[in-house]
């Protein structure tokens, strides 16, 4: 399993975790479709967390199981700004609404919001062997 992690913080980041996506996509063996969807969620992902929240961290895991290969993505979102002020919940539904192309594209999405840990995003594609 490979794991990187990457800063979502400015518009630059948005780029950055588009092409980190596409070059994992590529080296897992994702078709040129799949490819596509992927990052494009992830496009749409990064550009709402980053509108709606001062910081995240996003964990991308690069799995490769026995019938299965694939990407689970991680998003944790570091602080949410103070224009929302019954954070994190608020925020949950906020980011719940902006993501339904995310929830669409990929084969798993959940969206969890814990007053003392923040919000986590947790998307995932999948190709069977």
């Amino acid at each position: 399993m490979t794991t990187f992690t990457l800063t979502l913080t400015t518009k630059a980041d948005i780029v950055n975790a588009r092409n980190k996506i596409r070059q994992a996509a590529e080296e897992i063996g994702f078709s040129p479709i799949d490819r596509t969807k992927v990052v494009t969620a992830i496009s749409e992902l990064t550009r709402t967390v980053i509108r709606h929240a001062a910081g995240a961290t996003m964990m991308v895991q690069l799995l490769d199981e026995l019938e299965k290969t694939g990407m689970r993505i991680t998003v944790t979102i570091n602080d949410s700004p103070a224009h929302i002020p019954e954070k994190p919940s608020a925020l949950r539904s906020i980011l719940d609404e902006e993501l339904h192309h995310v929830k669409r594209l990929m084969n798993t999405y959940a969206i969890t919001a814990d007053p003392e840990k923040g919000i986590t995003i947790s998307t995932g594609k999948w190709a069977l062997k």
